[in-house]
Parts: structure tokens; sequence; C-alpha cells
């Protein structure tokens, strides 16, 4: 009798659990997984962003495409033909510093490069087929930077050697080497004017000298269509200035 009353105690205190184990864990389940279930979404953008975070990141100057590891480093993607795999770098490398600044980010490494002198940067690497650091620094010769490209230059200046027929008179021209140029101004009223001049830029800087009338100065010329030419020039004597055209 006793051991069948043991058995009916034994079975009303595990009927007695299970109602309690029903009526109070299955409650305490449920709010864990609504908890779960709001906190999914924050779960899955906050693994979303650091898989953005992660993306490659093309460098121009080494030509190589790299993924932040922060706080590890930089590791190398893709090593297209360039500076890069000219250095023996490897997709799968990883790297730590750039002359001698510690490189954790891509703000790192392209500050160590801007703040170099020279087109050599000197890199420390963590070989992926050695499972080490490199022994020695690896030297990476950089491209050059992207520039605009420069404006065509200007049209070569014509020779001024020969005569010139302009407002004032007769000019009759000599050049002398590239740049440089001399000769006579027979003034129309009267006269003649010495021109020496040369080539500055792309227009013709001149002084002029005349005992009859007397003056001298300075002025500026500049081709124009058909092979003109035209300017002003200055008279030191009265502070005049006047307008002076020519053609062939």
């Amino acid at each position: 009798m006793l051991s069948n009353l043991r058995r009916r105690s034994t079975t009303l205190l595990l009927v007695a659990a299970g109602v309690v184990l029903a009526t109070g864990i299955e409650p305490a389940l449920g709010q864990v997984r609504k908890r779960r279930n709001r906190a999914l979404p924050a779960m899955r953008a906050a693994v979303e962003k650091i898989d953005a975070d992660r993306q490659p990141i093309f460098d121009v100057r080494t030509k190589m495409s790299l993924r932040e590891l922060n706080p590890a480093g930089l590791e190398i993607v893709e090593v297209p033909l360039g500076p890069a795999r000219n250095a023996g770098l490897e997709a799968g490398d990883v790297i730590r510093e750039v002359n001698g600044v510690p490189i954790r980010n891509m703000q790192n490494f392209r500050g160590a490069l801007a703040a170099q002198l020279g087109p050599v940067a000197r890199m420390r690497v963590w070989d992926r087929r050695t499972q080490a650091m490199h022994p020695e620094p690896i030297l990476v010769v950089l491209a050059a930077p992207d520039l605009p490209p420069l404006p065509p230059p200007p049209a070569p200046l014509p020779n001024l050697a020969g005569v010139w027929h302009t407002n004032l008179g007769t000019l009759r021209l000599i050049q002398i080497g590239p740049n440089a140029f001399d000769g006579t101004l027979d003034i129309l009223f009267g006269g003649t004017s010495r021109i020496t001049g040369a080539v500055i830029g792309n227009s013709y800087q001149f002084n002029w000298n005349s005992d009859v009338p007397r003056g001298f100065g300075s002025g500026t010329l500049t081709p124009g269509p058909n092979g003109s030419l035209s300017g002003t020039y200055v008279n030191q004597i009265d502070n005049s200035v006047g307008v002076w055209t020519m053609t062939r």
C-alpha cells in the first residue's frame, strides 16, 4: 500500500509540475520569441551595414582594390596590372603600414600616400602565403595622380621679318633669332623711328625711339585675322597713347 501511495504522490507532483511548466514557462517563452522577432530587423540592418562598409574600394595611385579590416589593416581584394602587382603584392595580402603610418582604414591609407615625398611608398604587409608579416618593407612605385588635361599650346606667332603697311607708315623688320626682331618705321608725315622687340607669350612687346618727331616709348601688338597685327603704343614724352595696325 505504501508503494502505491508513493506512486500516486509522485504522479500528482509530476502533473502539478507539468501544469506549472505549462502555465508559467510557455508565456515567458512567448515573450522571448516576441523580443527576438523585434530584434531581427535591427540585427539584419547592422549586418548589412558591416557588409557595405567592407565593400572593396579601388585606389587609383596603387591600382588595386582594398577592403577595410578595421583595425587589422586593408585586405587586398584584386590586383590588376599596375604598381601594386609590379611590387609583388597579391590578393589576400593585408597592408598594415605605409611609410611608418599604421593603416586601419582607407582614410589612413590615402592620407599616408598624400603626405609622402616622392613616388615610392614603403608598405609593411602581412603575406597570405606565409601567414606572417613580410620580413622587409615592400616598395610600391605609385602611379602619377590623375590631372586635368593641359590646354593646347597657343599657335606659333608669325615671323615678323619683311615689309608691313601700317596706319603710321611703312615698317621694315628683320627677325633676330627665334623671338626677337628689329627694324625701322618710315613715318607718314616725315621722320623715322627705330623699333626693337621680342615675343612675350602670345604677343609682341616692342620699344620705339624717333628723333623727328621727338618721342620714345613702348607698345604691344597681337595677331589678328588674315595675318594682321594690331595694338597700342605709349609716348613717354607726353604719356599719350596711340593705336597701331598693320598688314603685309
